[in-house]
This record gives C-alpha cells, structure tokens and sequence, in this order.
C-alpha cells in the first residue's frame, strides 16, 4: 500500500504546484541570500560596513523574483531532461543575470558606492558555487521520497527499455521515478491501448518513456500514447554494437520534418584556446600551492623503497603521438618480474590483466604506493604534463600501445583530443567499469566535447576523489 504524502505536499499538488519545484526555487532563494551574506560579512571584517534595510529589501525582492529567469532557461524541470553541463551552464546564467540585475538596481538607485563593486563581484562569485551546490543538496536529502519527480512509465519489449528503467531506478535525483513497465508489441493492439488508460489514471501527469526500434517511425502507437499522456520521451534503441555511437543532438524542424542537430565543438580553435587557457591557469595555481605536499611525498616515497621519485610512462597522446605520462612511484623497482612470476603462480588472474591491464590486488605496489592510488595523489606530477602541453585536465585516460585494438574504430576518435588527468570515466565508476564502458565514455566525451563539459566534469571529480570511489 502507498505511504500517503504528507499534508502540504498533498496541498501543492492540489495546487497545480510541484513539490520538487517549488524546493529548487527556496534553494536558489537561499543559496542567492547564503552568498550575499558571505560577501557582507568579508567587507563588514574588512571595512566594519553595516548593511542598511532599504538594501537589504532590494536583495530580497532581486531574489525572489529571480526564479522567473531560472524558469525561463529550464532550470525548474526534471534533471534529466537536461544534460548535467548544460545544466549547470544554465546555472551560471540564471546567477550572472541575477547579479545584473541587482547592479543595475542599485546603479539606478544611487547607492551603489554602499554596496560596492566588490560585494556584486564576490556575492556574483560564490553564487556560482552555492546554488548548485544547493541542489545537490536538496536532490540528496528529498530524492528518495515518493512525491519527488515525475512518475515514469516504460513502453518497451526490448532489453535497451530495461536497462533505462533500472538506471533511472537506481538514480531517483533525476527526477524521473519509474512505477510501471508495459511491454508492447510490434504492431499495436486494442488490448495495449487499454492497458495504456488505465495506467494514465493510475499514475496521473506521468511521463512515458518509449524504448524501441524504429519508434519515430511507429506513428500509431505514439499517436495513442499522446492520447493518454501528456509527457512523453522516445528513445531509440540502437543495436549493441553500434552502442558506442552515442551523440548528445537537439531536436531540429525543417518544413515540418523532424531532425536532430549534433554540433561538433572541436573544431572551433576558440573553444580549444579557452580549454587550454582554463588548463594553463589552474594547472600553475595548483602546482605554486601544491609545491609543499611533492617535497613531503618526495620524501615518504624514498623512505618507503628504493628507487625514483618519480616515474615516467609511455602513452598515447593526441594524434597517436608517444608522451611520456608523469607519475609518483607507487611500485617496487621490480615490478615486472614481480608480475611476470606473479602471473605464471596465479593463472587465473591471467583474465582479469588482460581485460584491464590491472590488478585489485597488485603484489608490485608499496605499502604507500597503494595510499596513494587510493587517494589519486601519485598522479599530481600529471600537472607538468598539463602544462607542458602533452595531456590536459580533462580527458580519456592516456592508453598503451596494447590497448589500441580494444579501442577498435573508435582509436581514431580517442586521439583527437589529449588524454586527461581526470575524465568522464573517472567519474562513472573507473576501476568499477569493464574496459568496454571505459570505450564508451571516452567515445562520448570526443563526440560531444565542450568547455562546460570539462567544467561540470572537474566539480564531478572532487567528490569521487574525496570517496575514492572505484579507486585502486
């Protein structure tokens, strides 16, 4: 039996309200104030400023009015109708244009020399950190309940439809929560169309996901789907080797013909030129600040074992060119005999390095080689190859000479780019993912590569650090 909603929940939905919306928009509210607040306080430290009330109310009225730019640029609908960099690029329009706004309100109002250019700068500053930061919070703390998102309905007979559904099921942030699957055949019949109302009065304002072969061109049975509800999301289903061929489109009409437009960002060399722009100036920042942790870790790993601080690795860069890939010694001066023996000993392990080219449980690493995988820290010395030019922040992970073939077609793709320190792998899972995943989200960052899509991908990166999630 359903847990019935609380009061207030049930109240906004009477309402024509939805809950989940309406938490996003107090987040943004709050996460505008949180940082304004922040930025009053350094200068009341600094100058011993006091905000006035008449300030005070022309935030507070910028603010609660700065949801209609949030609406406008489709921040208040399902995550998952909006890719995550996207997102969070909307994110930092929606706080630009907000932070305009108040400086033009307080231009206009003559009391922009009390508010100052630096708390319109800072406040605009940590915004851009807070307000996504608050919907993450407010996905993780409400995600799970049953009023959050939009009830989802499955219409699929293929395996591709399954997948999706546990996927969606295990990912409740996205705000799409799965309740039914309905399988449907080829060819549509009377018996589907009723099964298709009843679920529409059971589950109300519910979006229908269909997964299936050829559906733009199955106009029937979406015709009848339209009939009942009043969301719905094709996805076609691709064969399982042509899986890989995954490209981010938007929807496109020409004379009334549908299409879908893809856009290729790598050959625009102002893009590039602001990657590496963005690659070049974290990249030195961090290796100034970070200079105190090498001398420690220079010092432990010597203490450790015996041999280099340092080591250096051969991989494929951009172009199929050979780079040496920098890294802290996490392993014995040994190690490839250490393998070798270690191998012919445990002939069942065979599989597993020749899959990943890796071990869970690799006898050559030290004691503190392994605290360092775990923690990423042996690949800080990656920050040079960052600079020097032969890898870059973001990007597929740099490969060996024997992993080309398990690249197949897609090696071509994999050298367009410099390999990365962090990338999309890296983030969905790593070490936890077969090689074949690992293709496919390399594959999908070349083919859909964009400056925000680094962004959103180093923000996603400081968190599985900090977990060492898939790690080892």
């Amino acid at each position: 039996m359903k847990q019935k909603p609380p009061f207030i929940i049930r109240l906004l939905s009477a309402s024509g309200i939805a809950p989940d919306k309406l938490i996003y928009i107090l987040s943004d509210i709050a996460s505008l104030a949180l940082a304004s607040l922040i930025a009053f306080g350094l200068r009341f430290l600094y100058s011993g400023f006091i905000l006035q009330w008449d300030l005070v109310l022309l935030l507070a009225v910028t603010f609660f009015l700065s949801p209609l730019v949030a609406l406008s640029l489709g921040l208040y609908s399902s995550p998952a109708m909006q890719p995550p960099h996207k997102r969070l690029c909307a994110i930092f329009t929606y706080v630009s244009i907000t932070f305009a706004f108040v400086a033009i309100i307080f231009f206009l109002s003559k009391s922009g020399h009390i508010y100052s250019r630096f708390c319109i700068l800072v406040s605009w500053m940590i915004a851009c950190f807070t307000v996504p930061l608050g919907r993450k919070l407010v996905e993780h703390l409400f995600c799970n309940y049953q009023w959050w998102g939009l009830p989802l309905i499955c219409m699929d007979s293929s395996d591709t439809g399954k997948d999706l559904w546990h996927y969606l099921r295990r990912h409740p942030e996205l705000g799409l929560k799965p309740v039914a699957f309905l399988d449907v055949p080829e060819v549509m019949t009377d018996e589907i169309g009723e099964k298709m109302a009843a679920m529409a009065r059971e589950y109300p304002g519910s979006v229908v996901m269909l997964a299936m072969n050829n559906a733009m061109g199955n106009g029937k049975l979406i015709a009848t789907i339209n009939r009942y509800f009043c969301h719905i999301l094709i996805m076609p289903v691709k064969a399982r080797e042509d899986r890989l061929r995954a490209f981010m489109t938007m929807p496109y009409v020409v004379n009334y013909s549908t299409g879908f437009f893809l856009q290729q960002r790598l050959h625009d060399w102002r893009r590039l030129a602001m990657k590496r722009a963005m690659d070049l100036t974290l990249c030195i920042c961090a290796l100034i600040v970070l200079l105190p942790v090498f001398a420690v870790l220079a010092v432990l790993i010597r203490l450790d074992s015996k041999g280099p601080v340092f080591y250096a690795q051969r991989r494929i860069g951009r172009g199929g060119k050979e780079i040496r890939v920098h890294k802290f010694r996490t392993m014995v001066s040994n190690a490839d005999e250490i393998i070798k023996s270690y191998l012919a000993e445990n002939p069942e392990l065979q599989e597993e390095w020749d899959r990943d080219h890796k071990l869970k449980n690799d006898p050559r690493i030290t004691p503190l080689g392994r605290f360092l995988r775990r923690t990423s820290l042996d690949e800080l010395p990656q920050l040079y190859d960052v600079v020097t030019g032969s890898m870059s922040l973001v990007g597929p992970r740099p490969i060996v000479d024997d992993e080309k073939s398990k690249y197949s077609a897609v090696f071509n793709e994999y050298i367009r780019v410099r390999p990365g320190i962090t990338g999309l792998w890296q983030i969905s899972g790593r070490n936890d993912t077969n090689y074949e995943d690992r293709v496919s989200y390399d594959f999908f960052y070349v083919s859909n590569w964009s400056v925000w899509f680094d962004i959103w991908i180093l923000m996603r990166t400081v968190p599985v650090v900090l977990f060492r999630k898939g790690a080892y």
